[in-house]
């Protein structure tokens, strides 16, 4: 969205690349500045990102300063869902280490200046959440390996001190409302979830529902990422309330991300929960036509545009597990994206898959698909790709 955005935090200071040509007048629109083809004027570029971070640590201080303090005006707080993505957090505890200010006894003091924002924002927004999103120290390693951050400072060496820091000013925060959010094992869709039933009591949300589907206005109601713990709690939610229980869930399953099969799908057959998969495909990996190198990914592809599915998908495991399915579909003289949306398709406590089809060929292979038979001693191979 284009409210969104990473800009003026050291060490990755806004840079905005020239638009495509189609994209021109949705960039203007939004920064008027640019009309003349001056794009800079949204950004920076890499030139001058460089010319920020060759400053004195004393001028980089005034810079931060300057906008974590015009960020807290009061007029960006004008909106009831303002987000603002722990700048004063990042600031405060890389500074120190990588920018030569702010550290105990150093000029200007963050672990002090920290309190004073927060103190401001529980002014401006008392019911403002704190959200810490981590995980493990292998799992950001490896994380930082497969999506490199321009101008990143961090070093494997610090991981586990920033993750301490940050713990540290999580724990020494002023803000009242706190989640922790651990995304060692999670997809980015998980954590999503996990985060709206950490703000959200589920039984508020289960309470609305009811009203609606007992309003007749909604025929069915479901939930969609939740991880089995998750589920099992909303259920129960429902039982110890009488509210209208969920009829069904939506989870990611497919050859590339199985692993719904292991508590989910058992869980849902117990309590009779529908089950309509998505994402058979693995968001297009198991098509085959993707590399381990991300710098082949094609443009304008699913993953071009939403690189947060390489982080799940791009895995050691997973080119394994396509070459597996390539020999196979081979061997069965079919194709790899039929072979794979029959294996998704067959597991028992599937009610339906979704097939996110963008021309009639991806229909013509989804219902090819039905038609692909796999016995149970395939299917179970298959699903312990690699070994």
């Amino acid at each position: 969205p284009a409210g969104f955005h990473d800009h003026w935090k050291l060490p990755h200071i806004s840079n905005f690349s020239p638009p495509d040509p189609e994209d021109i007048p949705d960039v203007v629109a939004r920064f008027p500045d640019a009309k003349d083809g001056d794009y800079t004027r949204t950004g920076l570029t890499h030139e001058e990102q460089a010319q920020i971070m060759s400053l004195t640590p004393k001028l980089k201080e005034m810079i931060q300063r300057y906008h974590l303090q015009y960020h807290l005006h009061p007029s960006f707080y004008g909106s009831p869902d303002h987000i603002m993505v722990g700048a004063h957090f990042d600031e405060g505890i890389l500074a120190p280490i990588y920018f030569d200010y702010g550290g105990e006894g150093q000029y200007a003091d963050r672990r002090k200046a920290m309190r004073g924002y927060e103190e401001q924002i529980l002014d401006l927004a008392p019911d403002t959440i704190l959200v810490l999103v981590t995980a493990s120290p292998d799992v950001i390693r490896q994380r930082m390996k497969d999506n490199p951050h321009l101008n990143s400072p961090l070093r494997d060496s610090d991981v586990d001190r920033v993750l301490a820091r940050y713990e540290e000013e999580y724990a020494a925060s002023l803000l009242r409302h706190k989640v922790r959010i651990d995304t060692s094992a999670a997809s980015v869709q998980q954590s999503l979830a996990e985060l709206i039933q950490e703000i959200t009591p589920i039984g508020e949300t289960l309470a609305a529902l009811s009203e609606e589907a007992e309003a007749g206005r909604v025929t069915a109601i479901g939930c969609s990422n939740f991880s089995a713990q998750q589920l099992a709690g909303a259920l129960d939610a429902s039982d110890a309330t009488r509210c209208r229980r969920f009829d069904v869930i939506q989870p990611p399953y497919s050859l590339a991300l199985p692993d719904a099969d292991e508590d989910i799908f058992p869980l849902c057959q117990r309590r009779q929960v529908a089950v309509t998969a998505y994402s058979p495909l693995g968001a297009g990996f198991l098509t085959g036509k993707y590399s381990p190198d991300r710098a082949d990914i094609p443009s304008g592809s699913r993953y071009h545009i939403m690189p947060f599915h390489a982080d799940i998908y791009f895995t050691e495991r997973n080119f394994r597990v396509i070459e597996l399915l390539r020999a196979q579909a081979a061997q069965a003289q079919t194709t790899m994206i039929r072979l794979a949306l029959a294996w998704a398709m067959r597991h028992p406590a599937i009610t339906s898959t979704l097939i996110g089809a963008r021309n009639p060929s991806h229909i013509d292979n989804a219902l090819a698909a039905r038609t692909i038979a796999i016995d149970d001693d395939l299917w179970a191979e298959m699903r312990h790709w690699p070994a």
